[in-house]
């Protein structure tokens, strides 16, 4: 899972392996690289996230919305030619307004759980009181943003490093340099490893 994956790297001990003591291997070489290319791939769902939460997130909702509304509308015009109380044509409207809400927090609670789907369930998160669920919904929406754009720093940071020469080319120096730069960026990047994920969760 994403998240187990993520919590492991972020407990990994590469602190002592940025020394300028270290003396690295060629082989020592290939794990930090494979490390490297495994975290790349690990924010592979970070850019569908953030699609998810911007352009599903402002659709969520509207079509219902609309007919609601439209059919409020509708049922007032209807209601004009009659001698009804004026109270009751807007109660009409607020239970379209109330309804087209109630849909519209719905179908963005569902783009949440595809989100859940994809990068696993948060820590320690249950399903909000309906009283609280608009405010739940952005809260929980714009803290997943904020990982999701991390991620894709951690994504850039790591898949910028140089895979030019093979160790079998380089000399000592060269590879001292190499392991010491792969070890460096794979540091930082565990330091931009958002705190929520740090932590190992049994499902």
């Amino acid at each position: 899972q994403i998240r187990h994956f993520w919590a492991s790297f972020a407990n990994l001990d590469l602190q002592s392996s940025t020394g300028p003591a270290k003396n690295w291997t060629s082989q020592e070489l290939m794990v930090l690289t494979q490390t490297r290319r495994r975290c790349v791939a690990a924010t592979a769902p970070f850019p569908l996230v953030l699609r998810l939460l911007e352009d599903n997130w402002l659709e969520a909702g509207r079509e219902e919305e609309e007919a609601l509304l439209s059919a409020a509308s509708q049922a007032l015009d209807e209601r004009k030619g009659r001698e009804e109380p004026r109270a009751s044509g807007a109660e009409l409207l607020r239970k379209a307004r109330d309804a087209a809400a109630a849909a519209k927090a719905s179908e963005q609670w569902n783009v949440l759980l595809a989100v859940q789907h994809l990068i696993g369930r948060p820590p320690n998160e249950s399903a909000p009181a309906w009283q609280e669920m608009q405010q739940e919904l952005h809260r929980r929406r714009e803290k997943v943003m904020l990982q999701a754009k991390t991620f894709l720093l951690i994504s850039s940071l790591l898949d910028a490093a140089s895979e030019s020469s093979r160790p079998s080319n380089q000399t000592p120096e060269q590879l001292q340099a190499r392991c010491q730069a792969e070890a460096r960026r794979l540091l930082a990047a565990q330091r931009l490893v958002p705190l929520e994920w740090r932590t190992v969760v049994n499902p």
